[in-house]
């Protein structure tokens, strides 16, 4: 049952009036469109004229190009509207955007790479400050990498294919060599590839009669055959059996492209030092310019183990407690070996004890219909304390159990006449066990705790037929207004 609108007040507004130059101000006015009688029928609405408050209106500029010392930029606005107090213009100020990237540090910008220097097959690159503090930050950085293909050695990147098999092997040299015809690049149409013959007897026979050689430097990568070479100088064998002078030569590496780079070979790291907690390595010179490199280098690290740290409190374990049968835990002890005086001498940690009594599971028996259980009895296994006991029953729920009490919809009486009055329900049993009580009594308060009215209900009739794509059905509102009657009809998609 609709009993009209309760709510506030609500209006229809018209539209503003002309500006009072006097007061600076525009009213409209308002009529009543729902609400109760304690609503005035007419409200008068006023406001200061939109565009003519007296506040100072600026035009924007542009942004100034960021200052790289102070990190600001500045926009100068010429005034728009406003009165003779207002300055004519203003100079707004803000940080760059890209102030957080300055705090990283120096920040500089890409050049183009330079050509390929043949002889060290590196090209350099020279880039320029874009971003930093001049008194700190270098104005230009140089970097160098290896040019793409680093073991060809020429920025022409040659290839050749081989035209002839390997010759023999020439004894004065040691080396034999096959001819190569271009197949790709701007080089010589022919060229002799050149190898160590590569006799393992000669070698054995060498190495039987004491051939010892001086090996000299390497020579710099040949760029047309790609190759390496150096002379190896008897020192050492019988002239007649091994030969006065040989050459080696192999294929150009990375080493052999940028000798000027420093290489080290790595030691054993020393003794840890109890102070510092660091140990040291010394590198000695592997290869590179013993004029330009130096013959050592130190690096060092923490020391992984702390054992000889006197500021760290060293402990042992001891092993754990037997089981404590009053209170299911076992206890283990640390024991302070190494440390200052502020550690704590002895440390000892308590946990539950595992489980002492293991069974073997049996089986469930057969439901009972009237208990609606089944029972399981578990043996005790071999190896358990003497305290536990020699078997256990387990019990759980089988079968539906007892049925679910269902009761009919039952129809709400009137309120009574109490102070508090209530309505009742009788709901009869229509299935279910023997648990369940014939009849279901439930009692209600015709009113909410905050006095409106409680809304009740009759029972749900069928859904309807199916129209435009949607069925409903409805309940009858006992008690109750526009909200019951909301909550009494329920729609489904057909």
């Amino acid at each position: 049952m609709y009993h009209g609108y309760q709510g506030k007040c609500k209006y229809n507004a018209g539209p503003w009036g002309e500006c009072n130059a006097d007061t600076n101000t525009q009213q409209r006015e308002r009529s009543l469109k729902r609400g109760g009688g304690d609503c005035p029928p007419v409200q008068v609405q006023e406001r200061p004229c939109r565009g003519q408050r007296g506040a100072c209106k600026y035009k924007r500029g542009t942004w100034s190009i960021c200052d790289p010392v102070s990190n600001k930029k500045t926009m100068l606005m010429t005034l728009k509207t406003g009165g003779s107090q207002c300055p004519q213009t203003k100079t707004r100020e803000k940080d760059c955007k890209r102030q957080k990237k300055s705090s990283k540090g120096c920040v500089y910008k890409k050049g183009r790479w330079g050509e390929c220097d043949q002889t060290t097959n590196v090209k350099v690159m020279v880039k320029t400050l874009k971003r930093g503090d001049p008194n700190t930050c270098k104005p230009t950085m140089t970097v160098e990498k290896i040019c793409k293909r680093k073991h060809q050695g020429l920025k022409s990147n040659c290839k050749y294919i081989k035209a002839s098999k390997w010759g023999k092997c020439d004894p004065k040299t040691g080396l034999k060599s096959r001819e190569m015809v271009l197949k790709k690049g701007r080089c010589q149409p022919r060229i002799n590839e050149t190898r160590p013959c590569g006799n393992k007897k000669k070698k054995k026979e060498e190495n039987q009669n004491g051939c010892k050689y001086d090996k000299s430097a390497w020579r710099p990568c040949e760029a047309a055959s790609n190759t390496v070479s150096r002379t190896l100088t008897l020192i050492e064998g019988d002239p007649s059996v091994c030969n006065a002078t040989k050459v080696q030569t192999k294929k150009c590496k990375d080493r052999h492209l940028r000798p000027h780079l420093c290489k080290y070979r790595r030691t054993s790291w020393g003794e840890c030092d109890v102070t510092t907690n660091m140990r040291q390595m010394v590198k000695t010179l592997k290869r590179g310019d013993p004029a330009k490199c130096e013959p050592t280098q130190t690096i060092e690290k923490k020391c992984k183990s702390k054992k000889n740290n006197v500021n760290v409190c060293q402990y042992k374990m001891e092993p754990w407690s037997g089981c404590d049968l009053t209170t299911n835990t076992i206890t283990r002890r640390q024991v302070l070996t190494s440390g200052p005086a502020t550690c704590t001498p002895v440390k000892q940690y308590s946990r539950n004890c595992k489980k002492q009594c293991r069974f073997e599971s049996g089986e469930w028996s057969a439901c009972d219909k009237e208990t609606y259980q089944t029972t399981r009895v578990d043996r005790l296994r071999p190896g358990s304390l003497a305290t536990c006991p020699s078997a256990r029953v387990l019990s759980k729920k089988c079968g539906k159990g007892e049925k679910k009490c269902v009761y009919g919809t039952g129809t709400w009486s009137e309120c009574d006449t109490t102070e508090n009055p209530m309505r009742t329900r009788t709901q009869i049993l229509i299935s279910g066990g023997s648990n369940c009580k014939q009849e279901k009594i439930t009692k209600k308060s015709c009113k909410k705790k905050n006095g409106q009215v409680r809304c009740f209900y009759g029972p749900w009739g069928e859904f309807d037929a199916c129209k435009n794509g949607v069925q409903k059905k409805i309940r009858h509102v006992i008690q109750g207004g526009l909200e019951c009657e909301l909550k009494s009809v329920k729609m489904k998609a057909c």
